[in-house]
This record gives structure tokens, sequence and C-alpha cells, in this order.
């Protein structure tokens, strides 16, 4: 649901995942511009820091001169190209990344926030994530790179704080069937700050690895899963319940 982190979470991933392949990765933002994803890495960099985040008028003064921080967000997308229009079909989206082939060499990693605002035309928007969902499939084989793509859920995951399944996925049944790994993730009930996370689908191996991550502010740490608090039993899922603790990239 809106407000998880999933645009922050993303990025995390797609910058963590340049770090650890070669090539360089391609990020397409259908929501955000590059100038506000650029000052939230600014902001997860300051709040690492030390700086105050929460004051965002402070904060913005004091960034400005910073060159510590200036350095630390080229740092995190020197590997990443990004491209940020909006109203893009799925025809454009294979336009790019061919593009970014063509004048990059090899890209490992492709992310795309979000499969929701992928431009379907006149169709419905059950037919039309549909078919996106296939298309981007083929245009993984293609073109021989990993489509990373973040999904909403459907109103049965209620605010956001309810542990959800693969058929609260928004939009169409297709995303599962086509995905080759999905990653869900929900806000803790009694903690704000804590993110879970948990493997609902892996088509090359066991799916219920968990772990959750810790929110303070725009950044995010991994740390083991505590499900004490998890309101839907993972079990009535068909999940595996195994805790296991990884890195981005490393699976």
């Amino acid at each position: 649901r809106g407000g998880i982190g999933k645009t922050s979470v993303g990025m995390d991933i797609c910058n963590t995942m340049a770090e650890s392949l070669e090539g360089k990765n391609l990020f397409i933002s259908l929501e955000m511009g590059k100038a506000s994803l650029f000052y939230r890495t600014a902001i997860k960099e300051g709040g690492a820091m030390g700086y105050d985040t929460l004051d965002m008028s402070e904060f913005s003064k004091n960034i400005r001169n910073d060159a510590e921080i200036a350095r630390r967000v080229y740092s995190k997308w020197a590997n990443t190209v990004m491209v940020d229009k909006s109203g893009l079909t799925i025809q454009n989206i294979e336009h790019y990344i061919e593009k970014a082939k063509e004048e990059l060499g090899n890209v490992p990693v492709v992310m795309i926030d979000y499969i929701g605002l992928i431009n379907v035309g006149t169709k419905g928007e059950y037919e039309g994530i549909s078919e996106v969902a296939r298309e981007l499939k083929g245009i993984a084989k293609r073109q021989s790179t990993r489509i990373v793509m973040l999904v909403q859920l459907n109103r049965q995951a209620g605010a956001g704080s309810v542990a959800p399944r693969l058929d609260m996925l928004r939009s169409s049944g297709s995303i599962e069937e086509s995905a080759d790994m999905v990653w869900m993730l929900w806000r803790s009930e009694v903690d704000e700050n804590r993110v879970h996370t948990v493997m609902a689908k892996n088509r090359d191996y066991i799916p219920g690895i968990k772990f959750d991550l810790m929110q303070e502010g725009l950044n995010y740490t991994e740390c083991d899963h505590d499900d004490s608090h998890v309101i839907t039993d993972a079990s009535q899922q068909g999940l595996q319940t195994t805790t296991n603790k990884t890195k981005w990239g490393s699976k």
C-alpha cells in the first residue's frame, strides 16, 4: 500500500545491485522526477551523517554547502541511469532499455516504479496490466536483463499493516504468474518504523525467506524478522516460515 516505502526500498535495491554487478543499471521512474529522487537520496545520506532530517527546512539549508553529501549522492547513483518520464508505454520502456544498452553496453538491472503507471492506452486496467506483465517477461528475455517492478497492493491489504498474499497484488493475477520472484512489504501493526518483508514467490527456490527493515527517516536498515505481532499467520498463505537475513542483490 502507499506509504510503505516501496520507492525508497527500490532505490536501495537498484543502487546496491549496481555496486555488485558489472554495468550500469536503468531506473525508470514513472512517478517521481530526478530532483525528488536525488533529494530523497540526500536525505538518506544526511541522516546517516547525523543531520536532523525531521526539520526539512533546516536540513535543506544545511546540505546546500555540504560537499560530502553531494559526493555521497553522486556515488549512490554513479552506476545508475535514470529516466523520469510519466505516461510511458511498454514499447517506450523497451526503447529506453535498448538505447541504454547501445550507449552503455551491459544493463544488468532495470527498475520500474511502478507498474500501475505504465500507459496501457484505452485498455481497461486489468486487461492492460495483464498484457504489461506478460510483455515485461518477454522484454527481460529479449534484452538479457533483470527487470525489477514495483507494484502496489489492492484494497484487501487494508492500510498496509496486514501480512499480504499474492492475490493482493493490484490490477492483475498475471503479475504473479509472470514474475520469477515476488517480495511483499508491509508495516508492523505495533511498530510503525518496522517494515516486514517476505519472499512470497521464488520460481527457482523455496519461498518464505523473511527479514525486516527498520526505518529511520528514509533510511532502512536490515534486521531479523520479528513475527510476534504479524496479523496474518504466514502458514495460511502457503509460505515456509523460514527466517533468514540476506543482503539485497546476494540472492
